[in-house]
């Protein structure tokens, strides 16, 4: 946020115009975060557990649609009254989708498909107990090996995320960047 803070600041300074982009969870080409975690549970065969009902809501981001959007507010930057500079502008693909659709749909693509009926689901407060138990686990483990040498397992923090719907508007790079996603989630 201070980086935005930062752009956003300079905007009309020494005649330059600045607005950001926000994108949420990008994926695609280049990826090192979003499918690379998600394929990662399924290397460790978490794939049959869900935490909590599936209901959080996920807007993810195809890469290809955030260099769209660069392009496009790069173009509206070069006409002074277009309203893109001085702005900043939410960035998805505008579809959100349950969390675990998305996880599941990711690892069928690559092998691991879990039907839903050999799914674990586990409630919040049992994933919580199970976090504890692992970052504990984890702490011990940190005290006599080196930690660049030790994947952490499931946090509390993981959970929390897991069972958060994170979508944003992305009405205003649409109104005004003539923003529309190029690459859905089906593609």
């Amino acid at each position: 946020m201070e980086c935005e803070k930062e752009v956003l600041k300079a905007n009309g300074q020494g005649g330059l115009l600045t607005c950001t982009i926000r994108p949420s969870a990008i994926f695609g080409p280049g990826d090192r975060q979003v499918i690379p975690g998600m394929l990662e549970v399924c290397e460790r065969g978490q794939h049959r557990f869900q935490i909590g009902n599936n209901q959080s809501l996920m807007d993810f981001s195809y890469v290809g649609n955030v260099a769209y959007a660069h392009v496009l507010a790069a173009e509206k930057l070069a006409i002074p009254d277009s309203g893109a500079a001085g702005q900043a502008f939410n960035l998805t693909n505008g579809t959100p989708v349950p969390f675990w659709d998305f996880a599941s749909r990711v690892w069928a693509e690559d092998g691991y498909y879990m039907p839903n009926n050999k799914k674990i689901v586990l409630s919040y407060n049992a994933s919580l107990v199970i976090a504890l138990i692992s970052e504990t686990i984890f702490s011990i483990k940190e005290m006599f090996w080196d930690r660049s040498q030790l994947k952490e397992g499931l946090s509390r923090a993981r959970i929390k995320q897991a069972m958060s719907s994170r979508y944003f508007d992305i009405s205003k790079a649409r109104t005004i960047l003539g923003y529309e996603p190029k690459v859905g989630l089906d593609e």
